[in-house]
């Protein structure tokens, strides 16, 4: 969904159409210098055919050429099937059908083992934003712009129920661990919390009023957790609907967020970088630095060993948890304006599916964990990239300064301790 704002140049104030982040955006420009090689979109007026034809020119940049697939990743398949952008990928909790949800109004499930289509879910009127399923496999709930949660039986495709109580587009959707409560975000500036057997509302939420959120659940399904571009993190009893912890961005919007499995830490995307938090005290440990653009999606793999993370950088960045460094970095082109980026782990295999070719096409990746995590297999060539944009980040203000010329991953490990900073 689109928004019209008025945004000041040099010479006038002028009307533009943009989506929310690129508004913010601007505002980072006029402080800071970016890092981000596109020009800006901001000071467009798409109100003229030649502007917009302008526009269209300038985002199609010719991209870098493709480097070849890191040690220890293996493409397994690519899916093809939806008429425009992917938002979001869930696996079953089998691990046997993914789920993507897409900007042409569907639900597609594949069998993505075998690369086949299984099903297509076609209810919603709109841009379907989200989709969870529920923990035993057997329904699956979706999110809309059109300001609904539809629930399906996953088996037939039948739609079973319509919850439509917001009052706008419904951004986000997470079923519960324990597969009693169904949460959603709205633009409505509400959080719901339904029950997911009779469809009722029993809680409403008040979330941040600043554009889109992100709700996911804590394994114990007694927390809530909700982010939003004002760059706040917030913890909620969902039996008392009380706020009970807020966890905070040093800078930008929080574009996304994650918690591992065993619920120890989460992880959310800020600007380029990642942060990680300890759950029990609610403090940062760690900010994985490598990314030079956005970060719009994050996932951690089914043991907690690994997370990935895709930014509008193009690239996939896979950390392995113990020390927080990349072990492996692949190109994956994203769209220029989808505000989140879809990349899931499976959840009982080293499979890792991610969103290709301007977010149009799903890839299936297989993983080697003897390569990712052996002793420096696939290391030093990523170690040495993102040594090179650490720098370069840091120049603009956003990473940290100092991470110039280290090659070698020893002397790498030696810098972060120094700093507290962590880089791929």
């Amino acid at each position: 969904m689109r928004t019209r704002f008025a945004v000041p140049t040099r010479h006038s104030a002028r009307e533009i159409t943009c989506y929310p982040f690129r508004v913010l955006d601007y505002h980072a420009r006029t402080s800071r210098r970016r890092t981000d090689p596109r020009p800006s979109q901001s000071l467009i007026d798409y109100r003229r055919p030649t502007a917009r034809r302008k526009a269209s020119q300038l985002t199609r940049m010719p991209r870098r050429k493709q480097p070849k697939i890191p040690p220890g990743l293996k493409l397994r398949h690519t899916l093809r099937g939806h008429t425009d952008n992917i938002n979001r990928l869930a696996w079953s909790p089998d691990g046997r059908t993914l789920a993507s949800a897409s900007n042409d109004g569907t639900v597609r499930l594949w069998d993505a083992m075998q690369a086949k289509l299984r099903r297509v879910l076609a209810a919603h009127s709109a841009i379907v934003r989200s989709v969870a399923w529920s923990p035993d496999g057997s329904r699956l709930a979706s999110a809309s712009d059109d300001g609904t949660v539809r629930l399906w039986d996953a088996q037939t495709g039948e739609l079973l129920q319509t919850l439509a109580e917001h009052s706008n587009s419904v951004s986000s959707v997470a079923w519960s661990p324990d597969g009693l409560a169904i949460a959603s975000s709205s633009n409505d500036d509400t959080i719901r919390l339904w029950d997911a057997e009779t469809g009722k509302t029993v809680r409403v939420l008040k979330k941040d009023a600043l554009f889109y959120s992100e709700v996911l659940w804590l394994p114990d399904s007694k927390l809530l957790v909700s982010s939003s571009f004002s760059g706040n993190i917030r913890l909620w009893n969902v039996h008392t609907g009380r706020l009970q912890r807020t966890l905070r961005v040093k800078e930008g919007f929080v574009g996304c967020i994650e918690c591992s499995h065993n619920g120890q830490v989460l992880a959310s995307g800020a600007r380029n970088a990642v942060q990680i938090w300890n759950m029990t005290t609610g403090k940062q440990i760690h900010e994985l630095e490598g990314h030079t653009n956005e970060i719009q999606g994050l996932s951690f793999s089914f043991d907690d060993r690994l997370l990935a993370s895709k930014s509008y950088d193009d690239t996939v960045r896979i950390w392995r948890t113990d020390i927080w460094e990349t072990v492996a970095m692949f190109y994956e082109p994203a769209a220029d304006f989808d505000w989140r980026l879809g990349i899931a782990f499976h959840p009982k295999e080293p499979v890792l599916a991610t969103l290709g070719e301007g977010n149009n096409v799903i890839r299936i990746w297989e993983l080697d964990y003897e390569v990712l995590l052996g002793e420096g297999a696939g290391v030093e060539e990523s170690v040495h990239y993102t040594t090179a944009k650490v720098a370069l980040v840091g120049d603009s203000g956003w990473g940290r300064r100092g991470l110039v010329g280290v090659s070698r991953t020893g002397s790498l490990r030696s810098i972060l301790r120094r700093t507290g900073s962590s880089s791929g």
